[in-house]
């Protein structure tokens, strides 16, 4: 929310602070938490000045939440993806999403999804790439899996990937079914380098993306992020520059902190970008290191 130099916020207010737990009113200044109490007494703080007076509609008002792992950079790639959740209900129901997606894209064009949860369909079943194929048969199609440490992809995007039967990532695997031909399911360091393959948005579009999935955390309650991983998505520099930028242009409403996955974090070392040098909003933290998956993709 853009405030003015001073603003008076009236409401029922939590603190977390065990002296006052509860407030009637909170003075910012320039972004600051200056003074907080009663409502008398704030707006009595605040009154020297021209402060101006919010009263916040029913609810409370709390501190802004802390995220301490997620992938806002990641999550900005998807507004433009389809949504494969398990609220569409059944396989055949992302399908049919995909299938719609890409009745509006040219023949050729990437289809993209995100969130597939295979735990989350009556029969437990991977997206296969013939039922990709056949949902989508003039387009490369790749679907995130809801735990990013699996993908799907179909024939098409098998090729434009450069993935086959006999492709050997350390840490990863193209499955295969009985006749040693690709199911479509892609795991791990086999997922994590296609990621890298896929298209990516344009720097304005990033921006533009970064500021949009900031707004979603900011209407759950979160004020600061934890961007864990960056380098598990492709080359890092798609994504920090547009923090940077946004961070100059006051474009950020959360702070960030940076975490990444190697070889980024070995040269983001070398830097000395690490342990919390940067910004107010923009900050490099540590690493992210992994050995075993994920509990549900793995």
């Amino acid at each position: 929310m853009k405030t003015m130099p001073c603003t008076v916020f009236v409401g029922d207010i939590v603190t977390m602070n065990a002296a006052c737990p509860r407030a009637e009113a909170v003075c910012v200044i320039n972004g600051r938490i200056a003074c907080v109490g009663s409502k008398d007494a704030v707006i009595g703080y605040a009154s020297a000045g021209d402060a101006a007076i919010v009263n916040l509609p029913k609810g409370t008002l709390y501190p802004g939440f802390i995220d301490t792992h997620s992938h806002l950079a990641e999550f900005s790639d998807v507004f433009d993806q389809v949504y494969c959740g398990a609220s569409l209900g059944s396989t055949e129901g992302v399908l049919d999403a995909l299938r719609r997606k890409s009745a509006t894209l040219a023949p050729g064009e990437w289809v993209l999804g995100y969130g597939y949860d295979d735990t989350g369909t009556p029969a437990m079943h991977h997206l296969t790439c013939q039922e990709l194929d056949t949902a989508c048969p003039d387009h490369p199609v790749f679907v995130k899996h809801i735990s990013i440490h699996l993908a799907y992809a179909n024939t098409l995007a098998l090729k434009r990937l450069q993935i086959s039967h006999d492709t050997r990532v350390p840490g990863g695997e193209v499955v295969l079914d009985a006749h040693g031909k690709p199911t479509g399911l892609l795991t791990e360091n086999v997922a994590f380098e296609a990621f890298a393959k896929l298209p990516k948005l344009s720097s304005a579009q990033r921006k533009e993306h970064i500021v949009k999935a900031i707004a979603q955390y900011n209407r759950q309650g979160f004020t600061s992020v934890m961007d864990g991983g960056l380098g598990i998505f492709g080359d890092p520099l798609q994504y920090v520059p547009s923090y940077m930028e946004l961070d100059r242009a006051r474009q950020l409403n959360a702070r960030i902190w940076l975490q990444a996955v190697e070889p980024t974090m070995s040269t983001w070392e070398t830097l000395g970008l690490y342990g919390g040098v940067g910004s107010e909003y923009v900050r490099f933290g540590g690493a992210k290191r992994y050995t075993d998956g994920s509990i549900q993709g793995y």
